[in-house]
C-alpha cells in the first residue's frame, strides 16, 4: 500500500508546472481518450469556423439568404466550449500559493466590470435619450424620451402625388 508522501508524488509526476506560476498542466488527463477526443474536437471544429467563415458571401446572403450565420454560431460555439472544458480539466492550480491572490483578483475583477456594466449602461441611456422619437410610453417618459406633443389629432393627408404609381 502506498502512503500518502508516495502516492503525492505520483500525482505531482503527471503534472508540468507551466514557467513559474502556479499553474500546471495535468498530462494524466492530457494524455488520456477523454483528453486526446476533446483536443480532437477542438482542432476539428476550430478548422469547421474557419471554413464558414471564409465561405460567406455577403450579397448572395442578401440575396437568396443564408444559414452560414447558423454554421457560425454552432462551430464557434462547439469551438469556445470545447475549448473552455479542455482548460478546466487540463490546468491545475497550486492552492499553496494561488489562493492567496484569487479571491483579490477576483474582487477586483468584479468591480472594474460593474465600473464597466454602469458606464456602458448610461451611455445607452443618453442614446437612447437622443435618438428615440418622442412617444407616450410612460416608461420611456421616465427615462427621458420627450412626450409626444397632441397639438394635431388629424392624421396628415394623403398626397398622392408622392407616391409612385403602383398596380394597386
Amino acid at each position: 500500500m502506498m502512503s500518502t508522501d508516495e502516492n503525492k508524488e505520483a500525482t505531482e509526476s503527471h503534472s508540468v508546472p507551466i514557467g513559474t506560476s502556479c499553474l500546471s498542466i495535468d498530462l494524466a488527463f492530457v494524455k488520456s481518450r477523454l483528453g486526446v477526443f476533446e483536443a480532437v474536437v477542438i482542432i476539428l471544429s476550430l478548422i469547421c469556423w474557419i471554413c464558414s467563415a471564409a465561405g460567406a458571401n455577403i450579397a448572395c446572403d442578401f440575396a437568396y439568404g443564408s444559414n452560414y450565420a447558423f454554421y457560425e454560431f454552432v462551430v464557434g460555439s462547439a469551438f469556445l466550449t470545447y475549448l473552455i472544458n479542455y482548460l478546466i480539466f487540463a490546468i491545475k492550480f497550486d492552492e499553496k500559493w494561488c489562493m492567496k491572490f484569487v479571491p483579490w483578483l477576483v474582487w477586483i475583477t468584479g468591480f472594474i466590470t460593474t465600473v464597466v456594466f454602469g458606464f456602458g449602461t448610461y451611455f445607452l441611456l443618453l442614446m437612447l435619450r437622443e435618438d428615440h422619437a418622442p412617444s407616450d410610453n410612460k416608461f420611456l417618459n421616465m427615462l427621458g424620451v420627450p412626450r409626444r406633443s397632441h397639438t394635431s389629432t388629424q392624421s396628415p393627408e394623403y398626397d398622392s402625388e408622392s407616391f409612385p404609381d403602383t398596380k394597386y
